[in-house]
């Protein structure tokens, strides 16, 4: 036994450098679904015009885990802030970070946290999401106006409350906003390039307000 749990172990260690990024992804992807497997409605055999209709179907819906969906959006505001908490009147307008790097943010070396990104994600719906993420140099272009796009998961298949919201792309910048890649980025940006009637609908979001 002595020398089998040693070359287990001594296995374990020696390919821990390539388990270790495919442990983490699924433990983080797990903790995005809280455990709850993602949903085909159709697979399912959901009343998918009831679901709709009515709110008594919710309940029911929610034991079956989460339905997922696209947001199709823009930019609607953007700024800096210090912590997630932060009221309105403590934001720092972006333009303000035109020169910030990562590795030199003043206030993780100050405070230990780094600087987050504030944006709020609006569509044509009246939706509107206020995201944060750790602030990047990759962020400095961004501005109100610009489409956006990301998934949406929810217990419901009306979507009347969010369970989780992924990483969101900035096709204008070629930019991904978040802390983590849950989406599969470049299956994403093939699916823009590929289908029309997204990008199409992705890009009228952009233009329904004019800034």
């Amino acid at each position: 036994m002595g020398s089998f749990a040693a070359t287990v172990l001594g296995s374990i260690f020696l390919f821990w450098s390539i388990f270790s990024p495919q442990l983490q992804a699924y433990q983080r992807n797990w903790e995005l679904r809280g455990g709850r497997d993602l949903v085909d409605p159709w697979i399912a055999n959901i009343d998918t015009e009831s679901a709709f209709d009515n709110d008594d179907d919710d309940d029911e819906s929610s034991r079956l885990g989460l339905f997922g969906a696209l947001f199709l959006g823009r930019i609607g505001d953007v700024c800096v802030v210090e912590e997630a908490s932060s009221p309105s009147e403590d934001e720092f307008d972006l333009e303000d970070f035109a020169d910030y790097a990562m590795e030199a943010d003043e206030l993780e070396q100050w405070a230990g946290r780094p600087y987050l990104l504030r944006f709020k994600a609006e569509d044509s719906g009246g939706r509107t999401l206020q995201v944060h993420a750790r602030m990047s140099e990759e962020y400095t272009d961004i501005v109100p106006g610009q489409p956006v796009l990301g998934v949406m998961l929810s217990t419901s298949p009306k979507f009347t409350s969010l369970a989780a919201l992924t990483d969101l792309f900035v096709p204008d910048l070629a930019c991904w906003i978040g802390d983590y890649p849950y989406l599969n980025r470049a299956e994403t940006e093939q699916l823009l390039a590929t289908d029309d009637e997204i990008w199409e609908l992705l890009q009228a979001e952009s233009t329904i307000k004019q800034w």
